[in-house]
């Protein structure tokens, strides 16, 4: 399988390590609430990714399997309004890889966070719409905090033989 959003490898189907905790997640506002306000540039004020609106289901190809965690994601990080930290903390998950099409957002607000709840971090250095913020986050800021790989060399590391 190929990541969409960077053309990499992804680790495709049956090629999950057994720590890994398949993630799925939906990014939904509740519909009516302060969230759902019309007219601004914000957009959890402009009513993107209301619950239940066309684009907020999960992609049928990475469709949750049986005994897969699906949390609902609430605003651009992944942990902020959700329950993803408890989530991981009773699985006994201590490092995450994150990945994402918007570094100077999602990738960025949930790396923040996760790094002040001391997870290990690894980030896949894979894309932005503006290649300038992306490239000052993954060469300037996100390695303080975080591994940055690229999407093959991560890759290739999970997919090689434990020694």
């Amino acid at each position: 399988m190929t990541c969409r959003a960077c053309a990499g490898p992804s680790t495709g189907p049956g090629r999950r390590h057994p720590r890994d905790l398949r993630g799925h997640r939906t990014a939904t506002r509740h519909p009516g609430g302060r969230d759902a306000q019309q007219g601004s540039h914000r957009p959890r004020e402009a009513g993107l990714c209301v619950e239940g609106a066309p684009g907020t289901e999960i992609h049928p190809e990475v469709a949750p399997r049986p005994g897969d965690v699906v949390v609902t994601k609430r605003r651009a990080g992944a942990f902020s309004g959700s329950d993803l930290d408890v989530v991981l903390r009773a699985r006994g998950i201590d490092s995450l890889v994150l990945t994402g099409i918007a570094t100077g957002a999602v990738v960025l607000s949930a790396l923040c966070r996760a790094n002040d709840l001391d997870f290990g971090l690894t980030v896949l250095s894979c894309l932005d719409t503006d290649p300038e913020v992306h490239r000052v986050l993954v060469e300037r800021l996100f390695p303080r905090w975080a591994d940055v790989v690229t999407v093959d060399a991560w890759a290739e590391s999970v997919s090689s033989p434990a020694t």
